[in-house]
């Protein structure tokens, strides 16, 4: 199952700053109070929001670093954390990197006895946790969706819902909701109607039509921020999807009224 190889108990103090680093283990966080925002490097930059009761689970080797609000829980001090570094044995099913709010409280008992355990150090209290720890595993694998079809498609949807902008690896994707690529493809297509990759296509141009239609960026910006990391390739995939090429459909929306405009509404900051 799972092996811990360490716990971290601590206060953060408002304001800090933990920078880049990684571990050769699992590392799953559990913020009991905080805010703040954890940025971890895998595919690029990304980023989780630091929430009361939330939990954030980082791959071995992914470069993470965290950044903490200013902060006072009940007890007027900092934020405290729990971190349990730990690894799989060999045949146990991966976990992916993800953030995780625990609605049903499914997780929430066995980290208050791991906490209680560490605290006390009664005898016997490392095989305690390592116990503990194994329920807390099967827990994020069913938070996870891998226990059967159901919801592992719902993840993977998810997941591309957050960073269609971003490069996906869909081999990882699959791998991730314990799918071989061609089986995942299949039920993907199965219960979105769209393989992974349209669907991905589709969610980029429905992000590009509002951004052409509420802002005056350049179209070539548009294209990168969207996920196309070629222009050229943009602007063939929109007039497929569309039936005109970009600049066409900024003239066209430029006589709709806004009020009339039903698409999602992006708003850009000036740099």
């Amino acid at each position: 199952m799972a092996q811990v190889k360490f716990i971290i108990l601590r206060r953060r103090p408002s304001g800090c700053r933990i920078g880049k680093h990684k571990h050769g283990c699992y590392e799953l966080v559990y913020y009991f109070g905080g805010r703040g925002r954890m940025t971890y490097e895998q595919h690029g930059e990304k980023s989780f929001s630091i929430e009361d009761h939330k939990y954030i689970l980082i791959e071995p080797d992914v470069i993470h670093a965290e950044q903490y609000k200013n902060y006072e829980d009940e007890s007027g001090k900092g934020a405290l954390i729990m971190a349990i570094g730990f690894t799989l044995d060999k045949g146990e099913p991966p976990l992916a990197t993800c953030e995780i709010m625990d609605a049903g409280k499914e997780m929430q008992g066995v980290v208050n006895a791991i906490q209680k355990e560490f605290t006390e150090k009664k005898p016997f209290y490392e095989q305690m946790i390592d116990n503990l720890f194994g329920q807390l595993y099967v827990s994020l694998l069913r938070i996870s969706g891998r226990q059967g079809d159901t919801g592992s498609i719902g993840y993977a949807k998810a997941y591309i819902d957050e960073y269609y902008t971003q490069e996906i690896d869909l081999a990882e994707l699959a791998r991730t909701v314990n799918y071989s690529v061609d089986h995942f493809r299949c039920k993907f297509k199965s219960e979105t109607g769209l393989t992974p990759k349209s669907y991905i296509l589709k969610k980029r141009i429905e992000y590009a039509k509002a951004s052409i239609a509420r802002t005056s960026l350049p179209i070539t910006q548009i294209a990168e921020s969207s996920g196309f990391g070629d222009y050229v390739f943009f602007s063939r995939v929109f007039k497929r999807e569309t039936g005109v090429s970009p600049s066409i459909y900024r003239e066209n929306t430029l006589s709709i009224n806004s009020e009339q405009f039903t698409g999602p509404y992006v708003q850009y900051e000036n740099k």
